[in-house]
């Protein structure tokens, strides 16, 4: 397999950015050489935004479940220290 290199300055060491073009509503994922900053390529991004979105939508549900039982703790702990002090008398 051959390697890729840069068609400007020939260096074959790349990294991913996200950029926002003007007028644009979404990023966009390219591949840029790490030595001359010029853009070589992209990478559809939908997929990892869609990816995204739906990590996102599962943290919002743990955080609400998260939440009711934070809840519940007060509310059980509360019991607990009246339930300690009517024993206490």
């Amino acid at each position: 397999m051959g390697v890729s290199k840069c068609p400007k300055c020939g260096k074959g060491l790349f990294q991913v950015e996200s950029i926002m073009p003007i007028g644009y509503d979404r990023e966009i994922m390219c591949i840029i050489c790490h030595a001359c900053s010029s853009i070589v390529g992209t990478v559809d991004g939908y997929a990892n935004n869609d990816e995204q979105n739906e990590i996102n939508l599962q943290f919002q549900v743990i955080n609400k479940k998260l939440e009711t039982v934070n809840n519940n703790i007060g509310q059980l702990m509360n019991g607990l220290k009246l339930l300690y002090n009517k024993l206490e008398k």
